[in-house]
């Protein structure tokens, strides 16, 4: 969960910071990236869950 939480307080961070750099048209380019880190990061996370479960079960 703390990496989770981590991830998306510096993703929100990092948007911020590009609202206020980068014009409203540009705006959406710019957070598909933004939101397909914070997703990746997730899913490694569920990844590394389900190891650490099955090596317990074991």
């Amino acid at each position: 969960m703390k990496i989770t939480k981590i991830s998306i307080i510096i993703a929100i961070l990092i948007g911020i910071v590009f609202l206020f750099i980068i014009p409203s048209a540009k705006q959406t380019l710019y957070f598909w990236p933004l939101i397909i880190i914070v997703n990746v990061i997730r899913i490694w996370e569920m990844a590394v869950k389900k190891d650490t479960n099955d090596q317990t079960k074991n």
